[in-house]
């Protein structure tokens, strides 16, 4: 079984197709892609969201991508609140 799935994330008009490993949580992908693309946000903030229009929730907190729902494909946008 694959241990990681595609997204498209997007975020300020700019979008990267990236691989995530499916038993990261929400936290460490957002700290992840903070420190990897430079979003410049505090995490601890409630300023922003990260949201996938295929599942009905923010992506926050302490679930595994995995118990969230995402998959191959699903596109997830950076919001800012």
């Amino acid at each position: 079984m694959k241990q990681s799935i595609v997204i498209e994330f997007r975020w300020n008009n700019n979008a990267k197709d990236i691989e995530v490993p499916k038993d990261i949580t929400a936290n460490e992908l957002i700290n992840a892609l903070n420190e990897g693309i430079g979003l410049g946000i505090n995490p601890e903030a409630t300023n922003f969201a990260f949201r996938c229009n295929m599942i009905r929730t923010d992506i926050r907190g302490d679930k595994t991508i995995e118990q969230i729902g995402l998959l191959d494909g699903y596109v997830v946008n950076f919001v800012e609140l």
